[in-house]
């Protein structure tokens, strides 16, 4: 049996999720590039932390949402499928009823064509501001790889 074709749309969530993982975890990051697992507290390197979403991606026109994405650690991201409960709880202390509304937007237009391209350009501008290094694990330092996408 053949292979279905990815369609444009696949191809540009392909191309824009590691720059989003990128982005979101510098963005939350410190000097050190340690930054916390949003839902649990953990610090950790950004290559040993994910970004996390509140509401799955799965839902397109969340995907992307600065609102619905945190750094986390991986026991909470993928072990705890999330850790909505507490993601929820998090939302809702930096503004009341966050979580609500960031859950009610699953229901929106995904973004088109053209504005996941401008994201991913302008991602792509974003992460170039980062030192050469940024993703390459000191040496000394836990992990397993020396390089994350």
């Amino acid at each position: 049996m053949a292979k279905r074709k990815k369609s444009e749309r696949q191809k540009l969530y392909n191309s824009i999720d590691p720059l989003w993982s990128r982005y979101i975890r510098s963005k939350y990051a410190d000097d050190q590039r340690h930054a916390e697992c949003y839902t649990c507290g953990k610090r950790a390197h950004v290559l040993d932390l994910q970004a996390g979403h509140f509401m799955s991606r799965r839902y397109h026109a969340t995907r992307y949402d600065y609102d619905n994405t945190r750094v986390q650690c991986y026991s909470c991201n993928v072990g705890l499928h999330g850790n909505q409960y507490f993601f929820s709880v998090r939302l809702n202390t930096e503004h009341k009823s966050k979580a609500s509304a960031v859950a009610a937007r699953i229901k929106n237009i995904p973004p088109s064509i053209d504005q996941l391209k401008q994201l991913r350009a302008v991602l792509k501008l974003s992460l170039q501001r980062l030192p050469d290094d940024y993703w390459i694990r000191p040496k000394g330092t836990a992990g397993d790889s020396t390089e994350d996408n």
